[in-house]
């Protein structure tokens, strides 16, 4: 347990030089061998993990859309093809 708690204190001395240096948000959470939580936060832990949890809902928000827009184009080609009795080994769906 010596070892956990000394490179418990090595990260978290690390994870605030960096905040420090960059300005960068940090969030730091990790559970000791026994299960006991820990966690260091530059700001604060529950902001950093709301955060990071409403940019990645948006990240995937976005994804979503490009994906069916990509699903979109192909179908309008495909059905494009099929009206002209055109068939294309290869549709190019980013064009």
């Amino acid at each position: 347990m010596v070892s956990f708690s000394k490179r418990k204190k090595t990260l978290f001395q690390d994870a605030n030089k960096f905040a420090t240096q960059t300005g960068a948000n940090i969030g730091v959470m990790l559970f000791s061998p026994s299960g006991k939580p820990f966690s260091y936060g530059s700001t604060g832990i529950e902001e950093i993990i709301d955060t990071f949890l409403k940019v990645k809902q948006e990240y995937r928000k976005r994804d979503y859309a490009r994906v069916n827009q990509m699903v979109l184009r192909y179908w309008k080609i495909s059905i494009n093809n099929y009206k002209h009795g055109t068939r294309k080994k290869k549709t190019n769906i980013n064009a």
